[in-house]
């Protein structure tokens, strides 16, 4: 495996134009890191918007990931008509239309245009029926006032979205709003503040990296800590809690490898870690692959509820 692929480069010089990282002033960029840009995924510029929609679609591909969805589909497959609130690419709600035992009909909600038009493309490349699935431009926070009326749900479905939004609680609140009575609602997650790739070589990089990952990426990233106290607030009564790591150990490595991949450079870009620095990183972790002791890891957890 390459350091770092051309490709890689290629983001960070456009990222980063004919400017070359100081101490002061990437100590002064670290004070204001770049918002979450799945937060803000409808501002995106094209080139970062293609590149999470890579990612995505990279790991709704992955093993360890499709697990994490894989999980609860036993429950969906009794509901008949599914939500999914920050769908992204619709990278679940296709697997769910493939499930030979699911019947039912999903919507797909996502703020993103570059998103939605990939998840409307690959839909369709699918074979998913077209009266049976369906992506709408809607805001997490307020869904129900944009397109997606008042259709009573009986499953909403939020993949890897809390972690992402501004106001946790009123993006649950008006879930509520759109579901049916009794209606189940699945909560995937991490908890973010568990994300770790090792680095014994340097440790205080080790941590500074797996910092920046963080404060790059999540606007939220200990949400999922919270939500058993913010659910019946929201007016949803909790049935079950699943943890899983997720964690890559030795020669092969996917899920975390692309994760790095697709936002290094924002990582850069903001000014939290300069470039050289990410570079450097970066070597050691393709080096520790390479070896046969790459490690990265995070929990992950699964919150299943109803509607009271």
């Amino acid at each position: 495996m390459a350091a770092w692929s051309p490709r890689l480069r290629s983001c960070l010089r456009h990222l980063q134009p004919q400017r070359a990282f100081t101490a002061a002033s990437a100590a002064a960029a670290a004070s204001k890191p770049l918002a979450d840009p799945h937060m803000v995924s409808n501002t995106l510029d094209d080139e970062t918007s293609a590149r999470i929609v890579e990612r995505l679609e990279s790991r709704g591909q992955d093993e360890i990931f499709r697990s994490l969805f894989l999980g609860y589909f036993p429950e969906l497959r009794r509901c008949s008509n599914v939500l999914e609130i920050g769908c992204g690419t619709g990278v679940v709600l296709r697997a769910l239309v493939a499930d030979s035992d699911f019947h039912g009909r999903v919507t797909g909600a996502d703020q993103s245009p570059a998103f939605l038009e990939a998840a409307r493309r690959l839909a369709a490349e699918e074979g998913c029926p077209s009266d049976r699935i369906s992506f709408v431009e809607a805001d997490a926070q307020q869904p129900a006032a944009a397109a997606l009326g008042e259709a009573a749900y009986d499953a909403v479905v939020m993949h890897t979205l809390i972690s992402h939004t501004s106001d946790p609680a009123a993006v649950l609140a008006e879930a509520a709003t759109l579901a049916a009575p009794g209606a189940l609602l699945v909560v995937m997650d991490g908890d973010y503040g568990s994300l770790t790739y090792a680095h014994p070589e340097d440790l205080e990089l080790g941590r500074r990296m797996d910092q920046a990952l963080v404060t790059s990426v999540f606007n939220q990233p200990n949400a999922i800590r919270d939500l058993a106290s913010m659910l019946p607030a929201a007016g949803w009564q909790l049935e079950d809690v699943r943890s899983q790591c997720v964690s890559e150990v030795g020669a092969e490595a996917s899920y975390w490898v692309s994760f790095a991949n697709a936002y290094m450079p924002r990582i850069v870009q903001s000014g939290v870690v300069d470039e050289a620095t990410v570079e450097g990183w970066w070597q050691a972790q393709t080096d520790a692959l390479a070896a046969g002791h790459f490690f990265a890891a995070a929990n992950y957890y699964t919150f299943l509820a109803r509607k009271v």
